[in-house]
């Protein structure tokens, strides 16, 4: 039994075909295909060490993601505060891989602070978005990460 995975991040509203073959392989095989629907991206980018960042959320701009490229044993401390708006802003922090690390929502300040060592080299993805309770708010935001030994 093998397993893979693809990701992808299309353009909404055009027609794509998803096509799985056994390549060469002369035996039968059977398939599982998942497609998920993903919320729009604002905006993405390269998210720097001691560089804070600026990024907006509204209804038209679902989420924000981010890009931080670390080493395993790194630690890193992420802060998200509340700049303009009611936005409440929520993190989702994934390892190289696309696995889940760790969630968390700003407090009632708009303040969201996030430290945890790295467990594998990589560039790690931050999803930054609205709040689940507070959907249909708007804002500004900041974010900035460190990375320390």
């Amino acid at each position: 039994y093998e397993r893979s995975t693809a990701t992808a991040y299309l353009e909404q509203g055009a027609r794509y075909q998803v096509v799985v073959s056994a390549g060469l392989a002369a035996r039968q095989v059977s398939y599982t295909v998942h497609i998920d629907a993903a919320v729009v991206f604002a905006g993405s980018g390269a998210l720097l060490p001691e560089q804070p960042e600026v990024g907006h959320l509204s209804g038209a701009h679902m989420a924000d993601e981010w890009q931080l490229e670390a080493r395993a044993g790194q630690t890193f401390t992420l802060t998200i505060t509340h700049a303009e708006g009611d936005l409440t802003p929520a993190l989702a922090l994934y390892d190289p891989i696309g696995l889940p690390l760790q969630t968390a929502t700003a407090d009632a300040n708009g303040t969201l602070t996030l430290s945890l060592p790295l467990p594998a080299d990589g560039i790690y993805k931050i999803v930054v978005t609205q709040a689940e309770e507070a959907s249909e708010t708007e804002g500004w935001y900041r974010i900035a990460a460190n990375l320390g030994e």
